[in-house]
């Protein structure tokens, strides 16, 4: 794993982030350590978007897929089942809750999806998965091919939904997703787009 940037081939003002523009494929640097299963997760982080662009994360995540749960954390790590996602957000905004966290099945993939905001006026889109569940050995390299560019269509989809600043695509990090940015810390993960 290191820093790999993927760059588009498609002119700016035309841009609509699509896998098959990025060059060169990810899947070809990413293939080794994302498919490898060793008890961690693996996550892709959508940086920086508005708050007032939170409903559309929510909304694109149910036009793709089934939202199974949400929850809300709050002080000192406690989660708490929230009425309804548009309420909890809402309360995520007004930060009278530090993370809405919830669980969906989109591209046949179950997620469990973190809208956070790291101390900033910016948002922060946590997508996390399984190697062995999304990737399983029962499958071919094809398999795992197409089901890591929907993951990572996925996450261009929603980072032009929201004009999001950068997906970055790493092993399980339970921290700030800035942290990635600093010299330090530059091969915990592969930036996939950055505006």
């Amino acid at each position: 794993m290191g820093i790999n940037l993927w760059y588009f081939s498609v002119k700016e003002d035309e841009m609509s982030l699509d896998y098959s523009d990025l060059n060169p494929d990810p899947w070809l640097s990413c293939r080794d350590w994302v498919t490898t299963w060793d008890g961690s997760v693996t996550e892709i982080f959508v940086l920086d978007f508005s708050s007032s662009k939170l409903s559309m994360i929510i909304d694109e995540i149910s036009q793709r897929g089934e939202i199974l749960e949400f929850m809300e954390l709050h002080e000192c790590e406690k989660f708490i089942r929230a009425n309804t996602l548009s309420e909890a957000a809402n309360r995520l905004v007004a930060g009278e809750t530090q993370q809405l966290h919830f669980i969906a099945q989109v591209a046949g993939v179950r997620l469990q999806i973190y809208l956070e905001n790291w101390h900033t006026e910016l948002f922060s889109l946590e997508l996390v998965f399984w190697a062995d569940k999304v990737f399983p050995e029962s499958q071919n390299e094809d398999h795992h091919r197409e089901r890591f560019r929907q993951l990572i269509q996925l996450s261009l989809d929603l980072c032009q939904r929201v004009n999001g600043r950068k997906i970055i695509l790493t092993g399980e990090w339970n921290t700030d997703p800035h942290e990635l940015e600093l010299a330090e810390y530059e091969s915990a993960g592969d930036v996939i787009w950055e505006q």
